[in-house]
């Protein structure tokens, strides 16, 4: 066997060079063919144990598989002991009864009372044991995402409704900064800093209102929600609550543009000598990223003021980067600024984005100005993206809701109708332009209050011209109207004319119900917006058939029907000029179904109306009135009286009987006040003279 190894190595030896890889091989001289025991091999990090004798020969260096992928199994289902006080939690999508039960009762052994009303699902999952404290708190937070909380009072843990904690319920109450499992109020007791001072400090920290209040009395500070947002407020507390802030000055600094930590990296390079000092005269300079602001301490009220004069330097908005700006609309509608501001800011040279289909009930307006140095900056945003104007385009064209144009130029208007918002996109710039352009259009609404008495006046035979004829050649009103020449314009038929800023249509009326009698129709008052259509209808509602459908094989047939408005419709339409004046759109109808009609079923069925309408527009002071009239109607009647039973006999029922006829004319005149109201206070005066005159009426 020997014999045999040795002539292997021999020719093995002849194959190779002297440089060869095979040169590295042992001589056969120099081979210990003599059984070996298997070397120990050493641990990692003790490094190879390499004699002369070994060079040339394989050795293996083990790792510790430390890098090898952690295979332990995932924790068993439910809540299970880890051992010292500790437990794993693997509960997916348990009721909120059952979860209450598993985690309070049975885990925690605590008594417990669950609301029926509250509902919802817990799903907690822990990477490691969590101590009994800890599960408490995952526990409350998963209840807070289902508009629940957790109240501990008198041994027992309450799991109720949210809103009945926000309504009043107090809950756990702890002292000297104490946090009890579950929601609650704590006090914390100020050593150092006043109870005003403490809440400027936590002002911007604050999520809730009212879960946070000051009193002097006692020096608290009470903090009112569940146990981890009493814990976080607490330590904040305390954290300001130290002796060394009582002769500090701090102050927060909300940004608008820069980040926090890039704001507090700035700060520090250019406060670097107080900032690497220690103690009392070093400037501290806190970036709070939750908040996008910056806390300045120092030991005097200049360090903080330059600390943040420098704020405000650097904190300045770049007028090329496009950015997103929500617009809440405060008046008008988002719908119709968005359209005026794109007619506005589009460019003559520009193109206005296409907007394409979007969902029911929404609305969008989009416009968008293409800009070299807007493209420039939207290019390196992409970049950051990781996204190429290739892929944005083909990703614009798959959603509705984005416009043909590439998204990283031009400005781009949208109106949301849901919210009454307007997203814009645009540059700071651009935005500054397009924000004064919206203060200025999205300004309150002038309201007008359209006071309205509608008459009908009997023409007698001294009216027999009707009322206009009777107020000029008997001279009545005693010089209330203002003259003939404010009549209104000529193609406005019949009585036209103003009353004055301070007449009462009461006057009038006094005058005519002097000669004839006169019938208040109506006397309505309506606040409409200015540009806006108010409607006032008195009267009734005619059905008038419209179509019959006979059905095949049988006499039945089916009918339709629609209603038809008669009687006095009013529409006004009030626009308020700068100057004060008010022009009034105003269209006044006046229809009736003609008398006789509806003697038979056809007539009853198809009714005759008599129709009288006129329209104009008019100019008139603020309380001026407007008098409109014309609108005569007449109705006369044959009727005749006979003996019963003798109306059918010739010639004697002639004799016997007697006819009357008679005539009947009315005309209807109708006052319009206008009066303006530019704010609440106007309002609120008009709506006391209207219960002021409703305490007048005699409802004997």
């Amino acid at each position: 066997m020997s014999g045999v190894l040795l002539l292997i190595a021999v020719v093995l030896a002849g194959c190779g060079g002297p440089g060869g890889p095979r040169a590295q091989l042992e001589s056969p001289g120099q081979v210990d063919l003599s059984a070996k025991n298997p070397q120990k091999i050493k641990s990692r990090g003790e490094g190879p144990n390499v004699t002369p004798n070994q060079k040339g020969k394989y050795l293996l260096f083990p790792g510790d598989e430390q890098g090898l992928a952690d295979n332990r199994l995932a924790s068993p289902p439910g809540i299970n002991d880890a051992g010292d006080g500790k437990f794993t939690v693997n509960v997916d999508r348990a009721g909120i009864l059952e979860a209450s039960k598993l985690i309070l009762g049975e885990t925690l052994g605590l008594s417990y009372v669950v609301d029926p009303r509250v509902q919802g699902t817990v799903t907690l999952s822990s990477s490691g044991p969590l101590s009994a404290r800890d599960l408490l708190r995952a526990f409350e937070a998963a209840l807070r995402l289902n508009s629940a909380a957790l109240v501990q009072t008198d041994g027992v843990a309450k799991v109720v409704a949210l809103q009945e904690m926000l309504d009043g319920e107090v809950g756990a109450a702890d002292m000297d900064g104490a946090v009890t499992e579950g929601y609650g109020v704590s006090a914390v007791v100020l050593r150092h800093i006043s109870p005003p001072t403490m809440m400027e400090l936590m002002d911007s920290f604050i999520a809730h209102a009212g879960s946070v209040r000051a009193s002097n009395v006692g020096n608290l500070i009470l903090i009112r929600g569940s146990a981890s947002e009493r814990q976080s407020l607490v330590d904040v507390v305390l954290s300001f609550d130290v002796d060394w802030m009582r002769s500090q000055t701090a102050s927060i600094a909300i940004l608008s543009n820069g980040r926090s930590d890039d704001m507090a990296k700035k700060l520090e390079a250019i406060f670097a000598d107080d900032s690497a000092s220690s103690g009392r005269n070093a400037i501290k300079i806190i970036p709070v990223e939750r908040l996008n602001g910056v806390i300045v301490i120092a030991n005097s009220q200049q360090k903080v003021r330059r600390a943040l004069a420098w704020i405000k330097r650097l904190d300045q908005e770049s007028t090329t980067d496009t950015n997103y700006y929500v617009y809440a609309v405060q008046n008008g509608s988002a719908v119709d600024l968005a359209k005026i501001l794109t007619s506005t800011f589009v460019d003559a040279a520009g193109a206005a984005g296409t907007t394409a289909e979007v969902a029911p009930n929404r609305e969008t307006v989009q416009v968008s100005i293409d800009q070299s140095n807007t493209r420039a900056t939207t290019q390196s945003q992409d970049a950051q993206t990781g996204k190429t104007d290739r892929e944005d385009t083909l990703q614009t064209s798959s959603t509705s809701e984005q416009t043909t144009q590439n998204l990283s130029s031009g400005i781009r208007i949208t109106a949301n109708p849901a919210n009454n918002t307007i997203v814009i996109r645009a540059s700071a710039e651009e935005y500054r332009k397009i924000l004064s352009t919206l203060r200025q259009i999205d300004a309150p609404a002038t309201q007008v209050l359209i006071n309205t008495t509608i008459a009908e006046v009997a023409l007698n035979d001294d009216l027999r011209y009707g009322v206009q004829a009777f107020f000029k050649n008997n001279n009545v009103g005693g010089g209330l109207f203002t003259g003939s020449g404010l009549t209104l314009q000529p193609s406005f038929p019949g009585l036209n004319f103003f009353l004055g800023s301070t007449a009462d249509p009461k006057l009038v009326l006094d005058a005519l119900t002097a000669v004839t009698k006169v019938r208040i129709v109506s006397s309505p008052s309506v606040l409409v917006l200015e540009n806006e259509t108010a409607t006032i209808k008195v009267g009734d509602q005619v059905p008038v058939k419209t179509q019959t459908v006979e059905k095949s094989g049988n006499s039945d047939s089916v009918n339709s029907f629609e209603y038809r408005d008669t009687g006095v419709i009013l529409k006004v339409k009030p626009r308020v000029n700068a100057n004060g004046m008010v022009t009034i759109e105003l269209g006044q109808e006046l229809s009736s179904v003609t008398e006789g009609s509806g003697s038979s079923t056809t007539e009853r069925e198809n009714p005759t109306f008599s129709q009288r309408a006129i329209n104009s527009k008019v100019s008139v002071n603020d309380a001026q009135t407007v008098l409109l009239g014309g609108l005569i109607s007449g109705q006369e009647s044959n009727t005749r009286d006979t003996i019963p039973g003798t109306k059918k006999i010739p010639i004697l029922g002639d004799l016997l009987g007697k006819t009357e006829k008679s005539a009947r004319r009315t005309e209807l005149i109708v006052f319009i006040t206008p009066q303006i109201i530019r704010n609440g206070d106007e309002a609120s005066r008009q709506s006391q003279d209207l219960r002021a005159k409703m305490k007048l009426l005699n409802w004997d």
